[in-house]
């Protein structure tokens, strides 16, 4: 069987000659791509639990757009100045708009990427604010949500009379799913807050918490801390466009923050969660290409995805080629310590940013036989766990696929964003 998968901005092929029963994933079925302009039109002309995007902005003097950073496919450079237009055509000046990159913790992009990402038209044409975390002398204090963090958010967006969020809504293996409210926190929030929100995956004893995990937002302490800190928030009205596995977008959502949302996580748990009747001996994941590989953070999720479709002690080849490294040098300084037991105690004592992730990772090195596929340095691939190869062929010659008769092998183009979940 040839098989070729996405990596970063190309592809790995491979042929596998497997003795076993090999089974390509794929969400049930996919909806057709339509115009993103005549998707935006139906959205705004029935916003959710919300008034129109022009009542919405009525009083509004400082707007601010809130997009997602160059971690998230988003298709901003058509997207944007469709809303734009439409914000201007509400009595809003492009003076009085600010659009505001919600970074989260993630390093900010360069010129050259916010010129690709937006378009050169937006960046000439408009203020554009890269979010900081670490600048904390750039946010205000707006609230303590219930669960005791302390909310603090970037002036320009907290200041703001209106609040416009555009962006997309993924499965997100921790909050539930990313987008909506998450684009303030942790999109735009201080590192702190960030900080006091990520640590809530972690029980005290180190366990990981059984409510944070993708598609749950009940019962999940981070997604419903993030969901207490929303009356903090500024008035905002929520746009998001959705995509199908060849990203082309077929489906969008506006209105209320909360509730257009929940919607659109629906639209996303029903399209992308795959039953799989039984479990593989292995399993084949590209994270989807770029920018879904774009460094190990994000590469984790499709881990995360896959182990779902896996028996333990399995073999999985992940395909992530993580050209801006591991996405937090920070990271590397967990796999010091020998087993996922000890990493989460020490990360109990002293959290630092994406410690969750590098447990995680550690729990998912101890439980299957992990081969990546990426750019990273292979001593820091091995520290993890994990085998490092430089091809699928590699991958694959060393995994014991070719020789394994009847056994299963499951191959998931889109490991990112697929969710396998297991019959009965």
């Amino acid at each position: 069987m040839r098989l070729s998968l996405p990596y970063g901005e190309s592809s790995q092929t491979a042929t596998i000659d497997h003795a076993g029963e090999c089974r390509h994933l794929f969400i049930r079925s996919v909806p057709g791509a339509r115009s993103a302009g005549a998707l935006l039109d139906v959205a705004l002309e029935h916003p959710v639990s919300s008034p129109t995007l022009a009542e919405f902005l009525t009083g509004g003097r400082r707007v601010a757009v809130l997009v997602p950073d160059k971690t998230r496919y988003c298709m901003l450079n058509r997207l944007l100045p469709l809303v734009l237009n439409r914000v201007h055509e509400s009595g809003i000046a492009s003076r009085d708009v600010t659009i505001v990159i919600a970074n989260g913790t993630h390093a900010p992009q360069s010129a050259e990427e916010r010129r690709a990402m937006l378009g050169g038209a937006i960046c000439d044409s408009y203020t554009v604010v890269e979010h900081r975390a670490r600048a904390e002398e750039d946010c205000v204090y707006v609230g303590t949500t219930r669960f005791g963090t302390e909310v603090k958010l970037n002036r320009v967006v907290a200041e703001a009379d209106r609040v416009v969020v555009v962006g997309t809504v993924v499965h997100h293996y921790f909050a539930g799913f990313g987008g909506g409210p998450k684009m303030f926190l942790p999109g735009v929030a201080a590192y702190g807050t960030a900080l006091a929100n990520h640590r809530r995956t972690l029980l005290p004893d180190g366990g990981f918490h059984t409510g944070c995990r993708d598609g749950a937002l009940d019962g999940n302490p981070v997604a419903e801390d993030i969901f207490d800190a929303v009356r903090f928030f500024p008035p905002s009205f929520c746009i998001a466009v959705l995509f199908n596995e060849k990203k082309e977008p077929f489906f969008a959502v506006a209105g209320d923050l909360v509730k257009a949302h929940r919607r659109a996580a629906e639209v996303v748990d029903g399209m992308w969660t795959v039953p799989v009747p039984r479990l593989a001996d292995f399993v084949i994941a590209s994270c989807g290409g770029h920018p879904r590989d774009i460094n190990l953070i994000q590469a984790h999720k499709t881990l995360h995805h896959a182990q779902y479709a896996l028996k333990p002690g399995g073999t999985m080849i992940c395909l992530a080629a993580c050209p801006e490294g591991l996405g937090n040098p920070d990271i590397r300084r967990w796999f010091v310590y020998p087993t996922s037991k000890s990493m989460a105690k020490e990360a109990i004592r002293d959290y630092t940013m994406n410690a969750h992730t590098a447990v995680a990772i550690r729990k998912k090195s101890e439980s299957f036989n992990i081969i990546l596929v990426s750019a990273l340095n292979r001593a820091d691939v091995r520290a993890m766990g994990m085998t490092p190869a430089s091809t699928l062929r590699e991958a694959v010659d060393a995994s014991g696929i070719p020789g394994a008769r009847d056994a299963l092998c499951y191959i998931i183009r889109d490991g990112s964003q697929l969710v396998p979940r297991l019959e009965g």
